[in-house]
């Protein structure tokens, strides 16, 4: 679970397949990468961060909080 702008989400836990989402945006910072996909059919973003060393967690939003909460890449939604 992480906090962002006083909302709690959930950390996906299950393992998901990223090739079947559509990658709208890459952001790279110093020591890691946050890719964000998108799935249109379910209405839901994926924001997936990796630090390195390959470590990385996956979160999951609706596609209206995404954007309502103006996330990484909300503008290519």
């Amino acid at each position: 679970m992480f906090t962002l702008k006083g909302e709690t989400y959930n950390r996906i836990k299950k393992n998901i397949t990223m090739e079947e989402k559509e990658l709208i945006h890459t952001q790279h910072y110093t020591n890691s990468v946050v890719e964000v996909y998108i799935d249109r059919e379910e209405e839901k973003v994926y924001q997936r961060k990796c630090l390195r060393g390959d470590k990385c967690s996956t979160y999951e939003f609706s596609l209206e909080e995404y954007v309502n909460d103006e996330l990484i890449g909300y503008e290519n939604i």
